[in-house]
């Protein structure tokens, strides 16, 4: 029973009704919800016999956690006994058929699938508690490796099947990896701000007092959609981030980003790592397509939409390109303007031209064009006419 003292009840996945029904009948232990008498509920007004099935459901499943069986592994078949239909029904849809799958299965393997919700996953996440106390450790998806000692990972350089192994991707309980030792690769002393990140993806990390990428690392993603505001969208962009980073997907946004000119250039950047329709907008007012800046009501008129909207729109665009992954997409282009500034301070127009002989381009790029893509790196200071390297 030691075990099942450790289980929080909000953790078991009850839902807002059952949990209200324990709240009523003052069951505020797993030893209380152990010993209730389910039959009460039908007594209570406002609850029926679903709410007496799930209790009953969880009792069975705590009684299973709570069991010594110190020789003998439970069945992956009397585990998912104990869980919901619809439970089991997203274990299936991801081809769970053994103790080794279950241990195995990661929070965000969960998250595209249609009608799924915390509720769900704390009943899943229960018995693949029990699945990794059973088998001495956590598994690796697609390997099948137990892992005894999961802190072990961050002493090798970081790969696809050990970084989804990790509480940001698979909701592990930090306390299984310990205090790691971070390899090198795996900088875990980057500022979370240095993340290609959205502002309301930063934001979240802010709510969360996340600093460093490797606090990133081991928080537990159910954690951050405990804050205000949040939701699977922006988990997943946090998340995209971090594997940008690792695995390489930063290399495939640079390979797109197309230099033959300033304004394919810009293109390229802004579809790489912007959302569609904020592309677009980026596009008409960094002279990506015109022969001259954009005002804010010429391009309220083009997208039908007013100057108040382009202005929210290009603030929001600003603030994400200046995500330092961002930047790094066009590496080439701010090398290059390093190059042409040096250790002086140079004029935008020697900026254009040094710029544009770089590239080998036709044309030489506006020079308001050209200031203002260079805010967007901390790296430069422009002033009214001429630009430097901080």
């Amino acid at each position: 029973m030691a075990q099942a003292q450790k289980i929080k009840i909000r953790g078991l996945g009850l839902g807002a009704r059952a949990e209200s029904a324990l709240r009523a009948l003052g069951v505020n232990s797993v030893e209380k919800l152990l010993a209730l008498d389910v039959d009460k509920v039908l007594q209570m007004p406002g609850y029926g016999k679903a709410v007496r099935a799930r209790l009953l459901a969880v009792q069975k499943r705590v009684g299973l956690l709570g069991a010594r069986k110190a020789k003998r592994r439970p069945s992956v078949g009397v585990l998912l006994s104990s869980l919901s239909a619809w439970a089991r029904r997203c274990l299936e849809t991801l081809g769970v058929k053994t103790l080794f799958d279950l241990a195995a299965v990661r929070f965000v393997d969960f998250i595209t699938i249609e009608g799924f919700g915390l509720t769900t996953w704390r009943e899943i996440a229960s018995i693949r508690r029990h699945a990794i106390q059973s088998l001495g450790g956590i598994v690796v998806w697609k390997t099948r490796a137990v892992l005894k000692n999961p802190a072990a990972i961050f002493a090798k350089p970081p790969v696809e099947n050990t970084l989804l192994a990790l509480p940001l991707f698979s909701d592990l309980e930090p306390a299984l990896f310990g205090t790691p030792k971070f390899a090198p690769e795996w900088r875990a002393q980057l500022k979370v701000q240095d993340l290609a990140l959205s502002v309301r993806a930063f934001s979240l990390c802010e709510r969360a007092r996340v600093k460093t990428l490797g606090q990133l690392l081991l928080m537990p993603a159910t954690r951050f959609l405990e804050e205000r505001n949040s939701h699977y969208g922006t988990l997943q962009v946090v998340q995209d981030a971090v594997k940008a980073l690792y695995l390489g997907t930063l290399a495939k946004q640079q390979g797109a980003v197309d230099y033959r000119s300033f304004k394919h250039m810009l293109d390229g950047w802004f579809k790489a790592v912007l959302r569609e329709s904020f592309a677009a907008v980026a596009s008409e007012r960094f002279n990506a397509r015109h022969e001259r800046m954009r005002t804010y009501e010429e391009i309220s008129k083009t997208f039908g939409i007013t100057r108040a909207r382009v202005g929210q729109i290009l603030d929001k665009v600003g603030e994400e390109l200046r995500r330092r992954q961002h930047l790094l997409v066009i590496d080439r282009f701010w090398n290059a303007a390093k190059q042409v500034a040096g250790a002086e301070t140079v004029t935008l127009g020697r900026m254009a031209r040094g710029l544009a002989d770089a590239f080998d381009w036709q044309d030489t790029p506006q020079l308001i064009a050209v200031a203002e893509a260079l805010t967007l790196n901390p790296d430069f200071e422009v002033m009214q006419t001429t630009v430097a390297v901080k």
